[in-house]
């Protein structure tokens, strides 16, 4: 899933008394960290999804995604935050508009 700069650096743009923009995806990465939401692979597990077997490609994800992920978290999986990877995720079902983990969420 990809994030238009108008979310990435322009929604907030009038919010900050110095004008520096407000990139959301950094924000609520930032929350979940803050507020102590466990990374992808605990996160899996609580929605019901199959656990991540070592740096393993999960089926939700793409190739292409998934090393990209390995990259920026240096191969460790346990390290994945799960904004992150819940944006990384294909669209859940053949016409879903968001990822298997967003789906999982029960409110």
């Amino acid at each position: 899933m990809k994030v238009g700069n108008a979310v990435r650096n322009t929604l907030f743009s009038n919010v900050d008394a110095n004008k520096r923009p407000g990139d959301l995806v950094a924000r609520n990465i930032q929350r979940g960290r803050d507020h102590g939401i466990p990374g992808y692979d605990k996160l899996r597990t609580a929605c019901g999804m199959t656990d991540l077997i070592g740096t393993e490609k999960p089926r939700e994800i793409n190739e292409a995604n998934w090393r990209k992920l390995m990259q920026t978290y240096n191969n460790d999986p346990s390290q994945i935050d799960g904004f992150t990877a819940g944006l990384a995720e294909d669209a859940a079902g053949e016409d879903g508009m968001v990822s298997f983990l967003f789906c999982s969420f029960q409110i």
